[in-house]
């Protein structure tokens, strides 16, 4: 969508947060529930996430995956040369 009357601010407050796991919080849109943003507790460090989809293309080429985590868990192979860590 590049119309900008398709998007609206949501106040975080609105947004619903759900535990996934011991460090990570993931938070959804409240109206259609898509992913916006996770919380990450690693050590001394709280790192936030947002979907690349959420930015405009082409994305700039520093912002490619540099590898892949708990790829012991995946649910399709991905042979894209990307370190992949278990």
């Amino acid at each position: 969508a590049d119309d900008a009357s398709e998007y609206a601010v949501v106040e975080p407050d609105a947004l619903a947060g759900l535990k996934t796991s011991k460090n990570v919080v993931r938070y959804r849109c409240p109206t259609c529930a898509s992913p916006l943003v996770a919380t990450l507790k690693l050590g001394k460090q709280h790192l936030r996430a947002v979907p690349l989809a959420l930015f405009p293309r082409p994305h700039p080429p520093n912002w490619a995956p540099q590898h892949h985590f708990h790829y012991d868990d995946r649910v399709v192979d991905v042979p894209d040369g990307v370190v992949k860590s278990r």
